[in-house]
């Protein structure tokens, strides 16, 4: 799946099973995308959850839970746009 972000501040990484967005102006600021296994997938009804980091540490008031990684991407790209 191809990922094209109108903000050039971000570089795409893969870390185990995860999609990790990085900012190249402030690289302690990432935000990520992790699947749930299945057994939470089922008991929180959605597939992946995704959140802005700093230095690794979701920031308050996350992790955005969302039913595929379509929507996954969607926030993602809604929030490094904004950042």
């Amino acid at each position: 799946m191809a990922y094209k972000i109108k903000n050039t501040n971000w570089q795409k990484e893969k870390k185990n099973n995860a999609v990790i967005f990085r900012n190249i102006k402030n690289p302690s600021l990432t935000y990520e995308i992790h699947k749930f296994d299945k057994e939470e997938a089922k008991e929180l009804m959605a597939n992946y959850y995704s959140f802005p980091a700093i230095d690794g540490k979701g920031i308050p008031n996350s992790p955005d839970l969302s039913p595929n990684k379509k929507e996954a991407i969607k926030l993602a790209k809604e929030y490094m746009e904004e950042n």
